[in-house]
């Protein structure tokens, strides 16, 4: 058996200061790793979050577009009649027909 390790409760124990430096190496950059894959994984959450924030945003807007859709096609189906039209043109546009006299109040 090899003088530089020690057998203790079925684990080994290293006697080498070589070996203690190396190990100590060694856990500092799994400490880092553990450390850098923890940030990425938060930038990753984050950036999650947010493109999650814009689909609600998105789906908010595609329902206000469909809602005005279904206005626009209620509109449609009651102007069928030229006097609707005239009606429409009237109240909203502020049209007038040919050699008609306005008159407003001041």
């Amino acid at each position: 058996m090899n003088e530089e390790i020690k057998r203790s409760r079925g684990g080994a124990v290293v006697n080498s200061p070589v070996k203690r430096v190396f190990m100590l190496f060694v856990l500092l950059v799994l400490a880092a790793l553990i450390g850098f894959s923890y940030k990425v994984f938060n930038e990753k959450n984050d950036e999650y979050a947010k493109k999650l924030d814009r689909i609600e945003d998105l789906e908010e807007q595609i329902a206000a577009e469909d809602d005005r859709l279904k206005q626009l096609k209620k509109q449609e189906k009651r102007v069928t009649t030229d006097e609707d039209i005239e009606a429409i043109a009237r109240q909203e546009l502020g049209l007038i027909k040919r050699d008609e006299i306005v008159i407003r109040p001041n």
